[in-house]
């Protein structure tokens, strides 16, 4: 029997050489990504329009929100990022560096993590070394590393493998501590991802085998099956309450149209050279990854007297039950967006890594030069190093997207929506109508493609895309504004109203509709009646922060200048990231009568690169 005492210890048995390259290698590896920014999909929800949630780090509301930080707009529920992410705006605000070096760390200490499981499924300590150092170097983390929503897949990583050394520990010394220990990071890998359910029968298999077989104690092993199915149940419950309710989310359609996900990130992992940031299902892939798969099984087979049983069962259950969630799971965007997303192979992919291990000890029974090694793992990490450059901005992002997946809807609309926002109208317009050559239907690219030809005043082109709309979905409220905003350019007051009235009668009840006629109302200079309508939108949605900027401004031009603050007070605290929100909300403090904050906020909206705060700030902060 071994000694207690000795094993207790973290590093007990480690080479701490290898523990401090697998640590470090991968940092130096993805250090690049330090300076990267947003790439704008799902970031710049989660983080930039997700600012007012992050900014009250309020734990409640991280945790009855969906990974959108929104309240049940989508399906996910991603508690565990949601908080990480609230700590990384607390160090650094949307600064994107933060959230970089966030995500690295994290999978940096999972390698280690994923080094430390290996040893205790008794794997050689040079060989646990290769196996984890190969691993950090593979190009298709990436996506999981240098992609900021990602998170939620890195700490599922983290979090399992740690759990899985406690399960072993415990399983091998006997302990009620780390039978606790795992089934509470089991709770945060399930809060981190709900792919984590996976690892109750991963442990039960562990269990089965055996493989220590010195101290299971079956009391012990009944607490922790109690504590893991109490922390299962909270979880389902706040997931209840945070998410949108999708019925038809896990379908047997929707089994059989994602199946392939199985074959095609097999094929990928063990032929690493399709890179896409949102790839599409390939006939070519699926072939490849199916017939790896049948070699791999009948090697398994014919060869099982040789093989060792319990790493090749270990490795098929780490890799498939993982993956079977994002198999289930059929978002209504498929197809338009992406067919799956590689990042969600970070944690079965070690079981891919065992069950190749496993083959590879039973054919090669020479020893391999460890220079040829270090020869892979250069190539390999070259490649990574190159591929993780698609994460340096949108550019990069969407170029490969749309390269790699030219029927990407959704790829083709961010890049227009990203052009469109640098006033790059000629690249815009392309990609928008590129976009809707793959989606012709989609009501959310044709709005962006008339508020476009509305930017250059392009009417008959506007109008045209937005009664193409309105045949789609009569209640898109937004194209009747914009035919309404016409007629106010054109001084047609009662044809404006005419087209709100039809808007009125599709959904007179969204806060939109009291939204868009209170700014028509301010672009026909009646202010009155524009205050009134912002009122009504703020009735029927309190969050609705462009209502209060725009309340604001009027009530500021009108002189009432304490209910300028107000409103622009309410701003801020939605909008934490508009630096025009500091300037007027600055003004609003000065002339009110209260220039110590007000000069405080206009120094932060000159910090934030408003210019004519400077002129506020000489006029008032004397």
């Amino acid at each position: 029997m071994k000694n207690k005492t000795k094993v207790s210890h973290f590093f007990d048995g480690v080479n701490k050489v290898h523990v401090l390259v697998l640590l470090l290698f991968p940092i130096l590896l993805y250090a690049q990504s330090f300076q990267f920014n947003f790439v704008y999909h799902d970031d710049d929800i989660m983080i930039l329009q997700g600012a007012s949630v992050l900014k009250q780090f309020n734990l409640k509301q991280l945790l009855l929100r969906d990974a959108w930080l929104m309240d049940k707009k989508i399906e996910l529920y991603r508690p565990w990022q949601s908080i990480t992410y609230a700590i990384d705006y607390a160090l650094g605000g949307s600064r994107p560096f933060v959230y970089h070096v966030h995500n690295v760390l994290v999978f940096a200490l999972g390698v280690v993590l994923f080094y430390f499981v290996l040893l205790r499924l008794q794997i050689k300590a040079r060989h646990a070394f290769f196996i984890a150092l190969l691993y950090s170097t593979h190009s298709l983390f990436a996506n999981a590393v240098c992609w900021i929503p990602a998170r939620g897949d890195l700490y599922l990583f983290l979090f399992s493998m740690l759990a899985l050394w406690l399960w072993l520990r415990a399983m091998e010394q006997g302990r009620l501590r780390d039978y606790v220990l795992t089934a509470v990071v089991y709770g945060f890998a399930l809060f981190s991802k709900e792919s984590a359910i996976a690892l109750i029968p991963i442990f039960a298999w562990l269990y089965y085998a055996g493989h220590h077989n010195l101290h299971i104690k079956h009391y012990e092993v009944t607490l922790f099956v109690v504590l893991s199915m109490m922390l299962t149940a909270g979880y389902l419950y706040l997931r209840s309450e945070a998410v949108a309710q999708t019925p038809d989310m896990f379908t047997l359609g929707g089994f059989l149209y994602n199946i392939r996900i199985i074959p095609e990130q097999l094929g990928k992992f063990f032929i690493p050279a399709y890179f896409s940031v949102m790839p599409a299902y390939s006939t070519l892939l699926t072939l490849i990854g199916t017939l790896l798969i049948v070699l791999i099984t009948a090697l398994c087979v014919s060869y099982r007297k040789g093989l060792n049983r319990s790493w090749v069962i270990t490795g098929a259950l780490l890799y498939l039950l993982p993956s079977l969630p994002a198999v289930m799971y059929k978002p209504q965007f498929t197809g338009f967006a992406y067919d799956y997303l590689d990042h969600r192979l970070l944690l079965p992919a070690t079981g891919l890594m065992l069950i190749a291990y496993s083959l590879i000890t039973r054919f090669v029974k020479k020893q391999v030069a460890v220079s040829y090694l270090y020869v892979l793992i250069g190539v390999m990490a070259a490649y990574t190093y190159a591929e993780a450059r698609n994460y340096k901005d949108y550019k990069a992002y969407y170029t490969n997207a749309t390269r790699t997946n030219p029927k990407s809807g959704l790829a083709w609309m961010n890049f227009g929506t990203m052009a469109a926002r640098e006033d790059d109208y000629t690249h815009a317009f392309a990609y928008f109508y590129k976009a809707k050559e793959v989606v012709p239907d989609n009501v959310e690219l044709l709005m962006k493609i008339a508020d476009s030809h509305m930017t250059f005043q392009q009417w008959p082109q506007m109008i045209k895309i937005c009664k193409e709309v309105m045949a789609i979905n009569p209640k898109a409220l937004k194209a009747y504004y914009n035919i309404a905003d016409y007629f106010v350019v054109q001084q047609q007051p009662d044809s404006m109203r005419a087209w709100m009235q039809r808007a009125y009668l599709q959904d007179s009840s969204s806060a939109d509709y009291y939204y868009y006629y209170g700014y028509l109302y301010k672009h026909l200079n009646v202010p009155d009646s524009s205050i009134h309508y912002f009122g009504e939108c703020i009735k029927r949605n309190n969050q609705y922060a462009l209502a209060y900027y725009n309340r604001g401004s009027l009530y500021g031009k009108a002189g009432k200048y304490v209910e300028a603050r107000d409103d622009f007070a309410r701003y801020i605290a939605l909008d934490p990231e508009d630096p025009n929100g500091f300037f007027f909300y600055g003004q609003a403090l000065c002339i009110s009568g209260d220039t110590g904050n007000g000069c405080y906020y206009l120094k932060e909206a000159d910090k934030r690169g408003v210019k004519e705060a400077r002129d506020k700030i000489a006029a008032y902060c004397k």
